[in-house]
């Protein structure tokens, strides 16, 4: 894992058990990265509650119980979407925070969408922000770029935010 990388999990993990909250994810085209890299440290075990890996819309209608109506009207890359994923997985896991992407690392399935975009959420049930990026770097760039903006957004709405009041 990048040195980067490493700094913010570890960051994230100890401002979990410091406040003895937990963690979950639910990923798409990240494909269970940021739940690798959460559960790289050591004692995760304490906060991380798990992850889904829901890359079709099949499995984010059924397991995350996104609705169809805001697939279609939205699109399944959209603020929108990784908003109700968050949601979904903390209900899910009966965590209290959860990170969620949703995106076309590699090509795109929308003709209005193009490939590198990808929406990250982060947050708690009543209080989820949500983040696009759009850029087409490749495809395994675009998950890594994913994966570490998604991490330094959660590390930056809630371990940096809490730990200067």
């Amino acid at each position: 894992m990048k040195a980067y990388r490493e700094g913010i999990v570890k960051g994230i993990g100890e401002w979990l058990k410091a406040n003895k909250s937990t963690i979950c994810t639910a990923e798409s085209c990240t494909g269970g990265r940021i739940a690798a890299s959460l559960t790289s440290v050591e004692g995760s075990s304490k906060y991380f509650e798990g992850g889904i890996v829901a890359y079709s819309v099949d499995v984010k209608e059924s397991v995350l119980h996104i609705k169809s109506e805001l697939i279609e009207k939205y699109d399944v890359v959209s603020s929108e979407v990784a908003r109700e994923m968050v949601k979904s997985a903390i209900i899910e896991f009966g965590a209290d925070f959860a990170i969620a992407t949703t995106g076309y690392a590699g090509e795109s399935e929308n003709d209005k969408i193009p490939k590198g975009t990808i929406w990250i959420g982060v947050g708690q049930y009543n209080k989820v922000i949500t983040m696009p990026i759009m850029e087409d770097n490749g495809r395994e760039k675009n998950i890594e770029n994913a994966v570490d903006k998604a991490l330094t957004l959660f590390f930056t709405e809630y371990v940096n935010k809490n730990n200067n009041k």
